[in-house]
């Protein structure tokens, strides 16, 4: 690994760190706005869509919405396996099958 790979590495381990340490130690201390609090439960959905939504609409770096679409596909199966089941883990297995299945065939 080269000189500069490695420094940038540290330096956003350490990015990240200062981040996250400096929330746990000082939040205590000072008073969020309500607001500022409840906003922080949207956080790990709009993290999972952006990482979500971009590989399922456009897996070759274009909108792609289409029948043949395995990832689209494979998603909307997906959903509808958690919402009739309520169960995530069905969920991922109902995605993954038929994301192998569909790659395999189209």
């Amino acid at each position: 690994m080269r000189p500069t790979m490695f420094l940038i590495i540290l330096g956003m381990a350490v990015a990240t760190y200062l981040t996250r340490v400096t929330l746990l130690v000082f939040g205590k201390r000072v008073n969020f706005p309500p607001l500022f609090l409840r906003s922080l439960r949207y956080i790990p959905i709009a993290m999972l869509s952006a990482i979500i939504f971009p590989a399922v609409l456009a897996p070759q770096g274009a909108i792609y919405i289409s029948a043949k679409n395995p990832y689209l596909l494979a998603a909307l199966a997906t959903v509808v396996a958690v919402r009739l089941t309520k169960n995530s883990v069905v969920g991922i297995v109902v995605g993954m099958g038929l994301i192998l299945l569909l790659r395999i065939w189209m």
